[in-house]
């Protein structure tokens, strides 16, 4: 988490064999201590180094709990083979071989939106369509209450199976997003506190802490169109937009997913 790194492959040798991830690991966790165990104290950590269950653990292990398909794909095939693949699979990201196995790269849904947002011109009419009333995105829109505890937040993005969920005020109004890339901001030595603390404050503290990034414009109008969403998903490096109402209730969620897929369903 230190690094930045949200995920990595695991390899045989010169072989990837799979593909791990920050919910993996949180999903091991928790399945390994329960929550009862974690209300012990907060030194987590320390406890890790001394549970037998942890040390002997190996990471391809881990992948038992993986909710991200491991969907390699060859370096000769193309761009369009890619994302069938990645829409297929519901997968975020795919690693990219060689003809003899080895891994060379691995190609992610964001790289795909960001490919989407330079090309545009390209997309013709498809730019312009209103996200509203596109067969676009998940409706409904799954909500966490701004005071609900960030470690349950994050047990329900992991049942969900989705990397991100809306956070909402008592009044359906979104007012943040919970993203699973925001586990690795946690500092280990306060993973107690910052896991039982309410979702609103939390993802605050996260939005604080990362300056120096652009801030999420996590929202657009049901008026807005689709090029727009895909522009400023890759400007500002977020996974997800809310389409909100006219009361700023989210209506809608578009994933890279989601634009992948609608793109692909409507090339010419």
């Amino acid at each position: 988490m230190s690094s930045g790194i949200v995920s990595a492959p695991v390899m045989k040798g010169k072989e990837c064999i799979g593909l791990v991830d920050i919910l993996d690991i949180l999903a091991y966790l928790v399945e390994l201590f329960g929550e009862a165990e974690t209300r012990q104290g907060n030194d987590i950590f320390s406890r890790l180094k001394t549970a037998s269950k942890f040390q002997d653990q190996q990471i391809g292990g881990i992948t038992d709990f993986a909710h991200n398909p491991f969907t390699p794909i060859r370096d000769d095939k193309s761009l369009y083979d890619a994302c069938t693949l990645l829409v297929k699979e519901k997968s975020h990201r795919c690693p990219v071989i060689d003809s003899h196995g080895k891994m060379v790269s691995i190609l992610t849904q964001a790289q795909i939106v960001n490919f989407l947002a330079l090309h545009q011109k390209q997309m013709g009419d498809i730019a312009h369509q209103k996200v509203g009333a596109a067969d676009l995105g998940v409706s409904p829109v799954i909500t966490l209450e701004k005071h609900n505890r960030t470690i349950d937040c994050f047990k329900k993005m992991q049942q969900m199976k989705v990397s991100g969920l809306a956070v909402v005020d008592a009044t359906g109004i979104l007012i943040g997003n919970l993203s699973a890339r925001d586990i690795k901001a946690i500092n280990p030595s306060n993973l107690y506190h910052s896991l039982h603390q309410g979702v609103h404050t939390f993802v605050q503290h996260i939005r604080e802490q990362s300056y120096n990034e652009s801030h999420p414009a996590i929202s657009c109008s049901e008026e807005t169109e689709l090029g727009f969403v895909i522009g400023r998903l890759a400007a500002n490096r977020i996974h997800r937009m809310y389409v909100c109402d006219k009361q700023l209730h989210p209506v809608k969620v578009i994933s890279l997913r989601d634009i992948i897929a609608y793109v692909m369903a409507n090339e010419n």
